[in-house]
């Protein structure tokens, strides 16, 4: 009895032919602009691939770190651009995380850290000024000179 096989292979290509194609989404993806900032500066975030009309959510210091923005998606899935304030954390490379609870995405902001001494040398009794960026505001810091420890 093979004909209920060719019957069901029939009909499986009959049912193949009006059934939509599998549609094919691109990865979630954001950029920031400017890449690189201090404490309280502002970086744009925009992207695309999030499911349409959507809240997302923009974090400063990946998935669990400080929810700095959201913004709706348009009906295509990109996010405009969102100007977002970067908030007080140490200098380094943090990653900006973006989800609309489904998508999710992320790119890497930096902050700048360093150190100047004023000035550059200088004999003994020399006074030195030191000044500094990418320290968290109120952050005690400590500056010794040929120290082993603190």
């Amino acid at each position: 009895m093979r004909p209920p096989v060719r019957v069901v292979v029939a009909l499986a290509t009959m049912l193949s032919l009006f059934l939509p194609a599998a549609t094919s989404f691109a990865a979630a993806s954001i950029s920031v602009s400017p890449t690189a900032g201090a404490i309280g500066s502002s970086t744009t975030v925009s992207g695309g691939g999030f499911a349409a009309n959507t809240t997302v959510h923009i974090l400063f210091g990946g998935a669990g770190g400080t929810q700095v923005g959201s913004e709706s998606s348009d009906a295509s899935g990109n996010l405009p651009g969102l100007a977002v304030a970067i908030p007080n954390v140490t200098g380094g490379p943090h990653q900006v995380f973006a989800t609309d609870g489904t998508n999710t995405a992320s790119t890497t902001f930096n902050v700048p850290f360093g150190l100047t001494l004023s000035p550059a040398s200088g004999g003994p009794g020399t006074t030195i000024s030191v000044s500094g960026s990418g320290f968290l505001s109120g952050e005690a810091i400590s500056i010794a000179w040929d120290a082993t420890s603190l």
